[in-house]
């Protein structure tokens, strides 16, 4: 029998519903991105559309900052716990993450030019090792150098996130207030001051999302999210009203205050899957296991969406040529980030823990 504890945790089946919807909200972004892409739809509904997929960005961050908070917090109960050997043990799991579709992204380039040969993407010459290294690293995006694929910037976004994320909890811990309006400044000041010339045209940059990285790590700290499922819990009709309300303030937040109202929205999309948890719909358990292979489908579906999108088409079929692209694309990359799992925990088991010497 499940202990109380355990029914009113937000643990990794909450964080995974979360990030289901988070992927399938980035999978819309990145398909109706370039205006074309569905021409029956009418300008402001495509602008709307990409404004509101963009929630998966913050929405990520949170519940990445929750995640590697309470893992921190259980890590430091060890009497021997060291925050460099943290911090290198997720480094090292989300750069092998990353690794398992670079490599083979590389071998495709290297053999039949997928996405360009490595001379025609890198350059040649010293310059392009060095960009070879920084794509390699998941380090490119901060000084905008050749990649193959311009989605792995949050790679480096979460590298950052990890590395910083020892110095940020104690100082957070130390002086919470001070330390987060801190890191909200640059959220503060990207509403009311002019952006500077760097980071024009793009809110790909950590600076925007380390306070939605800040946050997470204030609801994990402060057991924040466990409270509104007892809340849900013991007053569901009223925790349902609420949080379908905050859900639609924060869309209208999201399109009117650029990325302020876009982390409100994501928080609002987390107290919603509290409910949505609560009321125990088979179906919803679909969100559960999409997030749970979020990570690869986030590094996969940009490496040929352009290639579905161009060379397969039905056009006689009219706006359902779009709907048909989006399909294949959804499933497809559902498709392989499962069967790569299934290639790690086959290399995990057969191979490398096979040979293991023994001690």
């Amino acid at each position: 029998m499940e202990s109380v504890k355990t029914k009113q945790s937000f643990t990794i089946e909450y964080t995974n519903y979360a990030k289901g919807i988070a992927i399938i909200l980035l999978l819309i972004h990145h398909f109706v991105f370039t205006p074309y892409h569905v021409p029956y739809t009418s300008g402001s509904i495509r602008e709307l559309v990409v404004l509101l997929g963009k929630v998966c960005v913050p929405l990520f961050c949170v519940l990445s900052g929750y995640g590697i908070t309470k893992s921190y917090n259980k890590y430091s109960l060890k009497s021997d716990s060291k925050d460099g050997q943290f911090v290198f043990y997720h480094l090292k799991k989300l750069l092998i993450n990353y690794w398992w579709v670079y490599i083979p992204t590389l071998i495709a380039a290297l053999t039949i030019g997928f996405r360009g040969y490595p001379w025609e993407v890198y350059g040649k010459g010293f310059k392009a090792f060095i960009y070879f290294f920084l794509d390699f690293s998941g380090m490119r995006a901060i000084a905008y150098t050749p990649t193959y694929c311009n989605t792995w910037w949050f790679i480096e976004a979460t590298i950052v996130f990890y590395a910083l994320f020892p110095l940020i909890y104690k100082a957070y811990k130390k002086l919470p207030i001070t330390t987060m309006i801190v890191l909200f400044i640059p959220l503060i000041y990207n509403i009311f001051f002019k952006v500077p010339d760097f980071l024009k045209n793009t809110t790909d940059r950590e600076i925007y999302y380390l306070s939605s990285f800040a946050i997470g790590m204030l609801l994990a700290d402060k057991g924040i999210l466990d409270k509104a499922i007892k809340l849900c819990s013991d007053k569901k009709s009223l925790y349902c009203i609420i949080s379908s309300v905050f859900v639609l303030v924060g869309a209208a937040a999201a399109v009117f205050i650029p990325l302020f109202g876009m982390l409100c929205f994501a928080l609002s999309i987390i107290g919603f899957v509290v409910f949505m948890k609560s009321i125990k719909l088979n179906f919803a358990k679909i969100f559960e296991f999409f997030g749970k292979y979020s990570m690869n489908v986030f590094l996969i579906h940009s490496l040929y969406m352009s290639y579905v999108k161009n060379y397969i088409r039905f056009d006689s079929l009219g706006i359902f040529n779009y709907i048909l692209q989006f399909i294949i694309i959804f499933v497809s990359s559902f498709a392989i980030s499962f069967s790569l799992e299934y290639i790690k925990k086959f290399v995990r088991t057969k191979i490398i823990h096979k040979n293991k010497i023994p001690a």
